[in-house]
């Protein structure tokens, strides 16, 4: 449902909306245009939040040690060798056959 409003706009803005607006009509291009301002702050927000938590994992020192104990757990790909280059070209049904 939609409700009907009424703002107050200099002449040159609503000169460049109509202008803008064309076919569609103001109403349609400020609801876009206010979706679109609203969805940009809701995704700042959130990006601001991660990187508050990125920011606090940087200090976190347990966490860093656990990022070390995870790489030093970890295989180096061309270590592996020629037969898992092999299966990895492979389709998944023949890896799967095998």
């Amino acid at each position: 449902m939609k409700v009907k409003t009424s703002i107050t706009l200099s002449p040159e803005i609503l000169e460049q909306l109509d202008r803008e607006a064309g076919e569609n009509g103001r109403s349609q291009l400020i609801e876009k245009v206010l979706a679109r301002h609203f969805l940009l702050q809701r995704r700042a927000a959130r990006d601001a939040k991660d990187a508050a938590i990125y920011a606090s994992l940087a200090l976190d020192e347990e966490y860093h040690r656990e990022v070390e104990e995870t790489l030093a757990l970890s295989i180096d790909p061309m270590e592996l060798g020629d037969e898992v280059e092999v299966l990895i070209d492979q389709p998944r049904h023949a890896r799967a056959q095998r």
